[in-house]
C-alpha cells in the first residue's frame, strides 16, 4: 500500500516539476519577445522625434506652438520608453554591473 502512495506521489512531483518548466521556458521566451519588440519601439520612437525635429526647425513651421508641444510631448514619450525598456530588459543587472 506505501509503495503505490510513494509511487503516486512520485509521478505527480514529475507532473509538477515538468509543468513548471514548460511554464518557465514559455514565459522566458514570451520575455524575450517583449524585450525585441521594445527595443524596436524605442528605436522607432527616437526616429520620428529627429524626424519631428527637422521639421520644427524649418522656416515654414519654425515656432509654431503646436510642433513645439508636440515635440516635447514625443521627447516625454521617449524618456518613459526608454525608463520601461531599461527596468524591464533582459540582462540589464549584467549591463549594469560592467559600467
Amino acid at each position: 500500500m506505501f509503495e503505490i502512495f510513494s509511487i503516486g506521489g512520485f509521478i505527480l512531483f514529475a507532473m509538477i516539476t515538468a509543468g513548471s518548466i514548460a511554464l518557465n521556458v514559455y514565459l522566458i521566451r514570451k520575455l524575450l519577445y517583449f524585450n525585441e519588440n521594445l527595443d524596436l519601439v524605442v528605436t522607432s520612437s527616437d526616429e520620428f522625434i529627429k524626424h519631428l525635429g527637422k521639421i520644427y526647425e524649418m522656416q515654414t513651421f519654425y515656432g509654431d506652438e503646436t510642433l513645439s508641444g508636440l515635440l516635447e510631448h514625443s521627447k516625454q514619450l521617449k524618456e518613459d520608453l526608454q525608463e520601461f525598456k531599461d527596468r524591464y530588459e533582459y540582462g540589464a543587472s549584467e549591463k549594469e554591473e560592467k559600467a
